[in-house]
């Protein structure tokens, strides 16, 4: 499908819009919409069922993680330019971390250290 000297594009002159995927460039028309949005429009069993609606995949993130050189040195940084203080850190030898923990709104924010090099 390539060749060397590659412009990017395939050999049958399609535009690339994810070199991940190597999926053609759509119009907004032909872009479906989630198969959970009309499964959500029909279970409700109102007049508008058949409509297609679009629906939050998630409520809320519980949390996310991030992974740092060096968890005492990211709360120094988060503290001092934002005025946050972890709700708690903890450490988990058994595990090989250590994390700072921030609430942020329904979200805990980690920044994890791993403690084995």
């Amino acid at each position: 499908m390539f060749s060397a000297g590659d412009t990017g594009e395939p050999d049958d002159g399609r535009r690339i819009t994810d070199p991940r995927t190597m999926a053609p460039a759509l119009e907004p028309a032909q872009i479906a919409p989630p198969s959970h949005a009309a499964a959500t429009a029909s279970n409700k069993g109102d007049a508008a069922s058949t409509e297609c609606r679009r629906t939050a995949m998630f409520e809320f993130i519980h949390h996310v993680r991030i992974l740092v050189h060096d968890a005492d040195a990211m709360a120094e940084y988060i503290e001092e330019n934002f005025g946050m203080t972890p709700v708690k850190i903890e450490v988990f030898p058994a595990r090989g971390m250590k994390n700072a923990v921030y609430r942020v709104g329904q979200t805990n924010v980690e920044f994890t250290e791993p403690l084995d090099p």
